[in-house]
Parts: C-alpha cells; sequence; structure tokens
C-alpha cells in the first residue's frame, strides 16, 4: 500500500514537473488567457443585456478580465519568475502589476478596434472575442518578454527545485528511518 501511495505521489510530481515546465508556459498562457476572456465575455454579455452601450461594456469587461489575466499570469503562467524572498515579491508584483498594465494598454486599444470594427458585420460576443484573440497573440510575445522576464541579477528559486529537494529530504528520512528498524 505504501509502494502505491508512493507511485501515485510520483505521479503528480511528473505531472507537476510537465505543467510547470518551460515548455508548457504557452499552454499555461492559453489557460490563463482563456479564462480571462471568458470572464471579460460573460461581464460584457451582463453589462449589455442591462442596456449598457456595447464599446463601453466592453472596456469595463476588458478592465475587469484584465485584474483576473495579471494575477493568473503572476502566479500560475510566470509562476517560475518570482523571486526567492517574500520581501522582493511583494515590490516584483507592484513592479510587475505596472508593467503589465502598462503593455496591456496597445493590445487594450488592439482589442477594442477589432471590436468596434467587427460588431457591425458579426455579434458583440464574437467581435469582442475575436479581439481578444488578435490582442493575445501580441501579448504573449510582450509578457514573456518584457513584463515576466527573468531578470539577470534576480534570485529566483523554481518550485520545481523546491518541491524535488523536499521529496529528497523526505526520502532520506524514510531511508534512515528503514536502517535503523533493520538494525534494531
Amino acid at each position: 500500500m505504501l509502494h502505491t501511495g508512493r507511485n501515485i505521489q510520483q505521479q503528480l510530481q511528473r505531472l507537476n514537473d510537465l505543467l510547470f515546465s518551460r515548455a508548457a508556459r504557452p499552454v499555461r498562457f492559453i489557460c490563463t488567457g482563456g479564462l480571462a476572456a471568458v470572464i471579460q465575455l460573460t461581464i460584457l454579455n451582463l453589462l449589455v443585456k442591462y442596456g449598457w452601450e456595447s464599446a463601453w461594456a466592453n472596456v469595463v469587461a476588458f478592465l475587469i478580465a484584465a485584474q483576473f489575466n495579471f494575477v493568473m499570469s503572476f502566479f500560475f503562467t510566470w509562476r517560475d519568475r518570482q523571486p526567492a524572498t517574500d520581501t522582493a515579491a511583494k515590490h516584483l508584483l507592484l513592479s510587475r502589476w505596472l508593467s503589465f498594465h502598462s503593455s496591456i494598454l496597445f493590445t487594450a486599444l488592439l482589442n477594442q478596434l477589432v471590436f468596434i470594427a467587427t460588431r457591425a458585420f458579426i455579434p458583440t460576443l464574437f467581435a469582442s472575442a475575436l479581439g481578444i484573440c488578435v490582442a493575445s497573440l501580441v501579448n504573449f510575445f510582450t509578457m514573456n518578454t518584457l513584463v515576466f522576464r527573468k531578470k539577470q541579477n534576480q534570485d529566483v528559486v523554481s518550485r520545481q527545485s523546491l518541491d524535488v529537494a523536499g521529496d529528497k529530504q523526505e526520502l532520506m528520512v524514510a531511508n534512515e528511518k528503514q536502517l535503523k528498524e533493520e538494525n534494531v
């Protein structure tokens, strides 16, 4: 039974390593952006139903979804680029929040332009989704290379390395305990 538990833990660790690998970053970006898009489209739909003009409703929905997107980007998509200390993380959080919002200013305008240009020809939610898709292409490059870039002199600790170190520590303690039991 203990072997099965350890096997499950190893499988979960492999899944965690895969999910948070550098290669999986685009998948995490798509998941984060997809959830933010659903939030934006839901808010847009609600505001339009309550009589808001669609262009203003889209701006408000975008701004609210952007806050969710930033939090998920910081803690999920680019979580491996966080500093090792809490003090540095707090400073970096504010710095990256400002950088994030500065960088999305252009893509927000792009998103809105696509929305306004297409809403006369296609339904409101589809026009908004098209704006989101176009802007997301620019956002990934900007977020990866500017906003959430790994700082040259920043002391970054990979969560994976912390998890692996913790697993090794547990394994060493278990091995020592087993050796003591065998010697008794």
